[in-house]
Parts: structure tokens; sequence; C-alpha cells
């Protein structure tokens, strides 16, 4: 599941950046919905930041939730 959310949360942004749209006012109204999950709040920063270095999540479980 863990790995679903990241991809989504990734795509999406890449999305909303790639129409020159605004990003913080994307997750706010994310925040405000029933596809909310506090997940996005702690990945999404660190996305935005390009801040890669600590995952928090194992490659293992990755590839266990991907399949």
């Amino acid at each position: 599941m863990v790995g679903n959310l990241t991809l989504i949360i990734a795509n999406s942004m890449a999305l909303v950046e790639k129409n020159d749209m605004d990003v913080e006012v994307f997750l706010d109204i994310i925040r405000n919905s029933a596809f909310y999950y506090k997940y996005i709040d702690i990945k999404a920063p660190r996305m935005l930041k390009g801040e890669y270095d600590d995952p928090n999540f194992s490659v293992n479980g990755l590839v266990k939730d991907l399949k």
C-alpha cells in the first residue's frame, strides 16, 4: 500500500507541476477531501524538496507493494 501511495502522490504532483499549477493548492484540495491520507503530509514536502536520501521504507517492502 505504501508503494502505491508514493507512486500516486509523485505522479499527481508531477502532473500538477507540468501543467503550471500550484502544488500547494493541489495538496490543500486533497487534504480537504475523501482522498486525504496523513502519509501525503509526510512524503509530499520531501518530494517537493527533492529529499530522497531517507526513504523511511525498505526496497523489499516497496517491491512487495507494487506486485
